[in-house]
């Protein structure tokens, strides 16, 4: 089955308490590519006194998950399977060039306070295709919920845009555009200057709507709404989300891959830790290709 049309998901064996499948599902039956669910028996684990029993137990997970994907509304060829590996790495390499990688937001180590667990995080920082983290209290959204994309101050957004315009477009939400920005740190509060104020002001303004306008020939009849907003990019992508009750928040993230050790952006990695709305993390495409 050709991997860039199929929808990857990550599952564990707290999959039942998760919605992660149930996102899938519904992204599914919207584009019409099938599901793969894949549980990863972790290769650590493996080398125990009881690697069969392991197995065995991952087989009857896989089993459950099949039965759930035939009565559910993804399409008709999906499947449930069992892989053995490092969970994260593994993960990445068979979802390479899919249409996405959904996985949930908690692990199952013992910090619960902490929403995002450690193999979604790794995965987030590996994967090439877009990775969708989904909360585990995730409720289906109301109809006319918007998809919202963080617009940052470089010209690399085109692949996260062009991401959340598809999720907005076959859903016919409106898309959601914000972009935060802020004072150079030489402005401190002692001797804020109005005059540069305003300028940083309408610089954003006009990077925004250049954005925006380019977006609009992307999606023609797409409903696109603009969101200018000053302050920590974090801070204010969150409020931006909660108060449109937006169904997803997309970000873009840019990683060396010749790096060993990749690492998310600052406010990409600040949104995937706090974010309670499902949040898709999009790739450079130049990335892709180091």
């Amino acid at each position: 089955m050709d991997a860039q049309h199929l929808i990857y998901v990550g599952i564990d064996g707290s999959w039942r308490d998760a919605c992660v499948l149930e996102w899938a599902c519904e992204e599914s039956a919207v584009r019409r590519v099938p599901v793969r669910a894949i549980h990863v028996v972790d290769q650590l684990h493996d080398s125990s006194d009881a690697p069969e029993v392991l197995k065995s137990s991952g087989e009857r997970l896989v089993e459950d998950v099949q039965q759930l994907l035939n009565n559910s509304s993804a399409a008709a060829t999906s499947v449930a399977e069992l892989a053995v590996g490092l969970p994260s790495s593994t993960l990445a390499k068979l979802a390479a060039d899919s249409e996405m990688l959904v996985v949930g937001r908690r692990g199952l180590g013992g910090f619960k306070r902490l929403l995002i667990g450690s193999t979604s995080e790794a995965v987030a920082n590996l994967a090439q295709e877009p990775v969708v983290i989904v909360p585990a209290d995730w409720q289906a959204p109301r109809q006319q919920a918007p998809v919202l994309v963080g617009v940052d101050a470089s010209d690399k957004n085109e692949d996260a845009i062009g991401f959340a315009v598809v999720l907005a477009a076959e859903r016919h939400v409106p898309l959601r555009m914000v972009h935060v920005w802020h004072l150079p740190p030489i402005y401190n509060v002692a001797h804020l200057n109005i005059a540069a104020t305003e300028r940083h002001l309408r610089t954003a303004q006009r990077h925004l709507e250049t954005i925006a306008e380019r977006t609009r020939r992307q999606g023609p009849g797409l409903e696109i709404h603009l969101e200018l907003r000053q302050g920590h990019p974090v801070e204010n992508l969150l409020e931006a989300a909660d108060a449109s009750q937006a169904r997803l928040i997309v970000v873009g993230a840019v990683h060396a891959r010749r790096l060993s050790t990749m690492l998310l952006g600052s406010v990409t990695r600040g949104v995937l830790h706090h974010a309670t709305t499902p949040l898709a993390i999009v790739h450079d495409a130049i990335d892709k290709s180091r």
